[in-house]
């Protein structure tokens, strides 16, 4: 059953943007990593195993947090948690920028993982609780969008600042952001009566009601695009400089472009839902045959422009999955209390996909000698399995 009732007497958009750009606080330091890589590595003299665990923190702590997040999202409040997640992405990011050993920037980069957590479950509450019953669906299709911008912007961002001082910079525009946006969520929804509310005596029906077949099904499908997506995103520099000698700077750009792409395939999957088309419709048709499609980009066999087509078609088109995954999420909800929970159980369905999706792909690939040529079998498993599960998902009223 669909949210049927509202708190508010109308959508207000600009509290929408201002939620969805706090994401984008949080995506800022997914974004800062990548190109700040080499500098850390030379400072603090990181090995390969402890940058895996800088860049993979946040995607473990998703894993593992996610839905209990969105559970004491419920319990304190949406706004309370915005403001706490963004605080903590602040501190992490300020107490980061001084890190002289691992040990300290891995621990800062795990409260910005907490932060980073507690934003993706609690600033659609908040947008719930502000729009109308009619404009939830497009307020969830604006809020898609904060990954790839933000990740983008930092992506095109950070070199620029490396460029001039140093990764430490980088970590202090991000804890900068972090805070002044703290500042002005806190007062934009403060003085707004319809913000979240604590709710210290949570419903069991509220968590019990989110473990039904068709939610579990939207998480699972979002496992499957995760696990393709992010190793398109992380892994098609590398096999371009190996295979085509193209710089890792230059194919970092490439990428970057690439992923803001995205945020037309996440509006696009937002508006196919608003015209009534069937959810499971909608991400077979843009997942299956573009995740097939993104195998063929690591075949050497291929010139660079088609090996580089392959990739920003599927980005595009499959990026109209987590578009639709979230702009259906509130009709699968009772309450707006509850599509925090439901969030959650999505968003960790996409960590868990970040997550065994490089483990396996990197097992695969170093179990052949190095030959992609098994990303074809790697991609055509997730592709048939998402297809399964999402071809089985059905409209909300017919639960």
């Amino acid at each position: 059953m669909a949210i049927s009732t509202s708190t508010s007497p109308q959508t207000h958009w600009s509290l929408i943007i201002i939620a969805t750009v706090a994401g984008f606080a949080a995506a800022f330091n997914v974004g800062k990593i990548a190109p700040s890589l080499p500098a850390l590595q030379a400072e603090l003299g990181l090995s390969l195993f402890q940058m895996s665990w800088i860049v993979s923190s946040f995607s473990v702590i998703a894993m593992l947090f996610a839905l209990p997040a969105a559970l004491f999202s419920v319990r304190l409040g949406a706004y309370r948690m915005a403001l706490t997640a963004l605080a903590m992405l602040g501190l992490g990011a300020l107490g980061g920028a001084y890190a002289e050993q691992f040990a300290v920037l891995l621990l800062c980069r795990l409260l910005e993982g907490m932060g980073y957590v507690l934003i993706a479950v609690s600033a659609p509450a908040l947008i719930s609780q502000v729009a109308q019953p009619q404009h939830r669906t497009t307020g969830m299709t604006v809020w898609s969008t904060w990954i790839p911008i933000g990740v983008s912007l930092m992506l095109l961002t950070a070199p620029l600042v490396l460029q001039a001082y140093s990764w430490r910079e980088v970590w202090l525009l991000t804890a900068f952001f972090a805070f002044a946006w703290l500042l002005i969520l806190g007062g934009t929804f403060f003085s707004h009566h319809n913000r979240a509310m604590p709710n210290t005596h949570t419903n069991p029906v509220l968590l019990v009601g989110i473990f039904k077949p068709d939610p579990l099904k939207l998480a699972a499908s979002f496992m499957c695009f995760s696990a393709v997506f992010i190793i398109a995103i992380s892994f098609m520099p590398t096999v371009w400089l190996k295979q085509k000698g193209v710089p890792i700077t230059q194919s970092s750009g490439w990428m970057a472009l690439i992923i803001l792409s995205s945020v037309m395939g996440n509006g696009v999957g937002g508006w196919l839902v608003s015209k009534g088309i069937a959810t499971s419709r909608i991400l077979v048709s843009s997942f299956v045959i573009p995740a097939c499609l993104a195998s063929w980009a690591f075949l050497d066999i291929f010139p660079l422009w088609l090996q580089i087509s392959c990739i920003g078609l599927f980005v595009f088109i499959g990026s109209i999955v987590p578009g639709t995954l979230f702009a259906v999420t509130p009709t699968y909800a009772t309450t707006p209390a509850q599509v925090s929970l439901l969030v959650g159980l999505i968003f960790q369905g996409a960590a868990i996909g970040q997550v065994i999706g490089p483990v396996l792909f990197s097992a695969i690939i170093d179990a052949s000698g190095g030959d992609w040529r098994w990303a074809l079998g790697f991609y055509g498993f997730f592709a048939l399995l998402g297809g399964w599960v999402m071809s089985s998902i059905k409209p909300p009223q017919t639960r």
